[in-house]
């Protein structure tokens, strides 16, 4: 399986979440902040941020924003956050 991007992957939830969500975009939004100026051994932990953030904030998906996220987070939606490295090593 290929890395992640952490920071395409909150980028991509970002774009899912509703204008009218302000609390939760507020707290993506400096997650994003933080995983841009991260050293690489604390992506580990910003993922955990992250999962707790959107645990905390969506419960279970009950609208389809909520479900397109957990497929982004999941990794089943258009390889959001794929390495592209990684995917041109699976092309050759």
């Amino acid at each position: 399986m290929p890395d992640r991007n952490l920071l395409d992957v909150i980028k991509a939830i970002i774009n899912e979440v509703p204008g009218t969500e302000t609390d939760l975009l507020a707290v993506l939004d400096d997650l994003r902040s933080s995983v841009e100026f991260a050293a690489p051994e604390m992506i580990p932990m910003w993922w955990g941020e992250l999962c707790d953030t959107l645990e905390d904030n969506l419960g279970q998906p009950d609208v389809d924003w909520k479900w397109k996220i957990a497929m982004i987070l999941k990794g089943d939606s258009d390889d959001a956050g794929r390495d592209t490295e990684a995917k041109t090593d699976q092309i050759s």
